[in-house]
């Protein structure tokens, strides 16, 4: 894509699902990225095991909910579309890594249960989920 051809639809074609897999080194001076097998190269993507698709936002500085698939666990377990999540079983999710250490909580085995707390405009509520395998 050149500098003229960029528009709002091509943005963020790349992303996480490739760049997993890669150390990301940045070249200013010479205006290069260079790419480099990572520990997760070739790696399976995990799998989530909740329905719930969740987000870091500007608007909260936080880690926010943004979709809930029905018939899934994140559905029976009464989560909501901008609940902000603070904590996995006492854990503090932070703004930093906080998407990816909740999407880990979310793919670990079937059966596993988590207590999530959440910032619900304004008010603390403690969610149970129990994870499932959601894909057969």
């Amino acid at each position: 894509i050149t500098d003229d051809t960029i528009t709002s639809d091509k943005l963020g074609i790349l992303g996480n699902s490739i760049f997993r897999n890669f150390v990301i080194h940045v070249d200013y001076a010479r205006e290069r990225v260079i790419l480099e097998k990572g520990t997760r190269f070739n790696q399976p993507w995990p799998e989530d095991r909740s329905g719930l698709n969740v987000a870091w936002t500007p608007d909260h500085g936080a880690v926010e909910v943004l979709y809930i698939s029905p018939g899934t666990p994140a559905e029976s377990a009464g989560f909501k579309k901008g609940d902000v999540v603070i904590s996995v079983d006492g854990e503090a999710i932070e703004p930093a890594t906080g998407v990816l250490d909740l999407r880990a909580y979310l793919s670990e085995a079937p059966g596993i249960t988590h207590e999530i707390l959440v910032d619900r405009r304004g008010k603390h509520k403690k969610i149970r989920i129990k994870l499932e395998d959601l894909y057969d």
